[in-house]
């Protein structure tokens, strides 16, 4: 028996940590590093989330270690280095981000993102402008509201239609056809 549009139900996921990856652009002007730590410390310390925070590898030095050091002083927050978050993605329930091109990656996940001061928002992110926004924010995009969450499969359509796993077959078939 087949069900057909029916996810299975895990008993146990609702009793899981929920999992916030923090990612944040380098570049100077848009970064939200220097003004979401202190929130991001104190939502670390109060809720019951596990955060994963990464950064771009061009991230200032002073950026990194700081948030390293959070990442001593609490067990639920852990730091990643590199270039390859695929894993990261698939973990994640939500991104906290500003306005980095990992957003895309992960709306591609079907998965909310909250972005602080996005340089480009529309209705597919909760952008907020202002830290003490961030928890409310977050709170929203882990019940994945569904007007939300098809906005997001909007945007993420209209950008990549073909994800149905038959790009390498359209392509043998194009050829053929040539």
């Amino acid at each position: 028996m087949k069900l057909v549009g029916v996810k299975p139900i895990c008993f146990f996921h609702s009793f899981r940590k929920k999992k916030i990856l923090y990612a944040s652009t380098f570049t100077p002007g848009i970064t939200s590093t220097p003004h979401l730590y202190d929130e991001i410390a104190r939502l670390a310390k109060e809720k019951n989330w596990q955060w994963l925070i990464t950064f771009h590898p061009k991230m200032s030095p002073e950026i990194v270690e700081k948030y390293k050091n959070l990442t001593n002083a609490l067990d639920n927050v852990s730091f990643y280095e590199g270039d390859n978050n695929v894993e990261l993605l698939q973990k994640a329930d939500v991104l906290l981000c500003d306005s980095s091109s990992i957003i895309i990656e992960f709306l591609f996940f079907d998965k909310p993102v909250v972005t602080y001061k996005n340089t480009s928002p529309g209705n597919y992110l909760i952008d907020v402008d202002s830290p003490e926004l961030i928890e409310p924010a977050i709170e929203k995009a882990l019940t994945r509201p569904k007007e939300l969450m098809d906005n997001i499969r909007k945007y993420t359509d209209s950008h990549q239609p073909y994800r149905d796993g038959r790009c390498s077959a359209r392509i043998l078939d194009a050829v053929d056809d040539f």
